[in-house]
């Protein structure tokens, strides 16, 4: 009867320290949420090139489980580069 008595409380330790390194394991993989900003050069859904680039980044932040952000300014109005420089700066401060 003594023998199985050990065997159960080598048994019940193993379980805990089995449950124990689970819970440590799962905290220490959380990570930070990751957010990233795709600025391409134009969003226009006429240009099957950029089209098909942004669907592709964000096929790719829905499958890694990224935030992605997709901006864009360009146009043919004077000051578009400045404008695109504000958001990149913006974008770096965040």
């Amino acid at each position: 009867m003594k023998k199985h008595k050990n065997w159960l409380l080598l048994i019940l330790v193993c379980v805990s320290a089995a449950v124990i390194a689970e819970v440590v394991l799962s905290m220490m993989r959380k990570t930070e949420d990751i957010s990233l900003v795709y600025i391409p050069k134009i969003i226009d859904e006429s240009n099957d090139f950029w089209t098909s680039l942004i669907e592709g980044a964000t096929t790719a932040a829905e499958e890694y489980g990224v935030e992605l952000e997709v901006l864009s300014s360009l146009n043919p109005v004077p000051g578009t580069i400045v404008k695109e420089v504000a958001k990149m700066e913006k974008m770096l401060i965040r």
